[in-house]
């Protein structure tokens, strides 16, 4: 009888994709590692993460990314993952409940659909 292959992927408690998360537009601005800061879309927000879209190009996961939403601290953060032209960001420290919500409900995108790579 032969061993099934292991899973790569395992939950990891609530920093995992099931955190509550929502599709937003809004425009921010974000600095990636010593780059200049530039434009970036976030098109989807959660407490642990979110997803922007931006035109940053070799974009690597030990560079520190400091994400800038208008009324709120900087937010800082590391590359989880980049797939054309998006990148997946991975919150050094979850952003309050509260602040989540409002985020969300200002910048609600339920006409947005988001951009698949």
């Amino acid at each position: 009888m032969t061993k099934g292959k292991r899973a790569k992927l395992v939950q990891s408690g609530p920093r995992d994709r099931t955190a509550k998360r929502g599709l937003v537009a809004i425009p921010a601005r974000c600095t990636i590692g010593e780059r200049a800061e530039e434009e970036v879309l976030v098109t989807d927000l959660g407490q642990f993460g979110c997803r922007m879209h931006t035109g940053a190009v070799g974009v690597t996961k030990t560079e520190t990314l400091i994400l800038n939403l208008a009324g709120c601290a900087p937010i800082q953060g590391s590359l989880k993952w980049a797939k054309g032209g998006a990148l997946g960001v991975r919150f050094a420290s979850p952003i309050a409940e509260d602040l989540l919500e409002t985020l969300c409900s200002k910048q609600s995108a339920r006409n947005v659909v988001p951009i698949r790579g």
